[in-house]
């Protein structure tokens, strides 16, 4: 049985799971309760299982799919086989042979805590399966910019009830007690930087949204509706004016997070892609009046942060570098040079740290995660970590600049995705939120509608909502959204 747009409903059921399983991952304190996680992974293989079945018609999604598919396999072999007893082989860890003095024990392993291993992994791949299964689910334009409008309103709607909650529940967080970061905005998060930076993949998402729509209206038409206060209809205009709000909304929600990290790096990725879109959405015009709209989207992004990201801006000139971290980091390299090329196991960084940390580091705390992702999955991982980290970059590099060279009227996307894995990039130097498997599987999803937008190039008809969705019905639109001259 087809939908009323010629699609299986099996199909659009399947979606609205693999939506579900996104939103799982995400609310309940982005799935770092073994509660929630285990449901999130539940309904993921769920889905997985399910888009066995469904055919990739097109040949660019088959080969990124396989790819990925690929990277999934060998790092699970990977890291099982840092599990495995090699106590007979030079690649065991010395951890073990003081075990085998003290304690007798024959095993040994590369990982120094196997079962923390083997228990980190659903983490790991988790977000690579998410993102295969986004693509496999939405292979047309039509999908996949649909999944990046759910996932903007997800984003969305965790600001909304984060505001709401702050400002009327400020002791708790969902339906439990608050004991962390009282003053800060945290949304469904339990930590302020996990959720700034969530909030700013949420305004690259609001951020093409907008794009989007502003191709579809009459720029002097803005202006007059604005001054005749005419902006909430049911048309392009009035979509797009919800979708500025909508932006500003979840800045200030960001803002109220008071993440020095997730501001830094949003405003880094935000004006990067200004500079890379804006020029392209005035090409029509001359080139002092394109330079001065760059300058203008440029200078709003920068007065925007000026204005309320000031106290956040405060605190990072007060506090400067954060001299505990920095003394970490030095730690873990110790920790990567003695264990460079195999690792210390997946997931045992609480495990490997305190025999090297730098007892001039002060002897207060836990330190179970290294605040920077790339030097505790190096830690980890060992060299196999600097392989699967640049043939992912280098993979998702390729998809993008085929969508900045093949897309025309969506180009804007790939250079938003380009966006939102500099953003996680920058901020995974000084904090974990790529480790919290809720925004590690926003990040996925949204990377994988990117992609799939990258790789297509079929014709999006477009039709009328209440949210203000526009209707693509004359020939002039239609042969602009042609494959042509997309």
């Amino acid at each position: 049985m087809n939908s009323s747009r010629g699609e299986p409903i099996g199909l659009l059921l399947l979606r609205g799971l693999f939506f579900i399983s996104v939103l799982v991952s995400v609310i309940p304190y982005g799935s770092v309760e073994p509660n929630p996680f285990h449901l999130a992974i539940l309904l993921h293989s769920v889905v997985l299982i399910m888009c066995l079945f469904v055919p990739i018609k097109s040949d660019a999604h088959r080969r990124l799919i396989s790819f990925a598919l690929l990277l999934v396999t060998v790092t699970a072999a990977y890291v099982l086989f840092q599990t495995l007893n090699l106590a007979e082989s030079d690649l065991a860890h010395p951890a073990w042979l003081t075990a085998r003095d003290y304690a007798g024990t024959t095993e040994g392993s590369i990982s120094v805590n196997p079962a923390a291993t083997v228990s980190a992994l659903p983490a790991l791949l988790s977000p690579f399966l998410v993102f295969c299964c986004g693509l496999i689910l939405h292979q047309s334009d039509d999908s996949a910019l649909a999944l990046w409008r759910r996932l903007a309103l997800l984003g969305l709607s965790v600001a909304i009830f984060g505001i709401v909650q702050h400002f009327l529940f400020p002791k708790f967080l969902l339906l439990d007690e608050k004991t962390k970061y009282i003053n800060d905005v945290t949304g469904t998060f339990y930590n302020r930087n996990t959720a700034g930076t969530f909030f700013g993949i949420t305004l690259l998402l609001l951020f093409g949204l907008m794009i989007q729509y502003w191709q579809m209206i009459k720029p002097y038409k803005v202006v007059d509706r604005l001054f005749r206060l005419h902006i909430f209809s049911r048309d392009a205009y009035g979509a797009f004016f919800l979708w500025i709000l909508s932006f500003f909304f979840v800045s200030l929600t960001l803002f109220l997070t008071h993440s020095r990290g997730g501001m830094a790096a949003t405003f880094v990725a935000l004006m990067s892609v200004t500079l890379m879109i804006v020029p392209g959405l005035f090409r029509n015009m001359a080139a002092g009046r394109r330079i001065a709209a760059v300058v203008a989207v440029a200078g709003m992004v920068l007065l925007l942060f000026y204005a309320f990201g000031g106290q956040t801006l405060l605190r990072m000139e007060r506090q400067g570098a954060d001299d505990g971290r920095w003394c970490a980091f030095a730690s873990t390299l110790a920790g990567i040079r003695d264990n460079f090329w195999t690792g210390t196991g997946f997931g045992t960084f609480a495990d490997a740290f305190p025999s090297y940390r730098n007892e001039e580091c002060g002897l207060y705390g836990w330190w179970n995660r290294a605040h920077d992702s790339y030097l505790e999955a190096f830690l980890g991982l060992g060299a196999f970590f600097v392989l699967l980290f640049m043939a992912t970059l280098f993979r998702l590099g390729l998809v993008f600049v085929a969508g900045i060279r093949e897309r025309r009227r969506f180009r804007f996307v790939p250079f938003l995705a380009i966006g939102m894995v500099l953003l996680a990039a920058l901020h995974a130097l000084v904090d974990f939120s790529l480790q919290i498997p809720g925004f590690a599987v926003f990040f996925a999803a949204a990377l994988a509608a990117a992609a799939s937008i990258s790789l297509g190039r079929g014709v999006t008809r477009l039709s009328p909502s209440r949210s203000g969705t526009p209707k693509h019905a004359d020939r002039k639109n239609e042969a602009r959204n042609s494959p042509a001259v997309q």
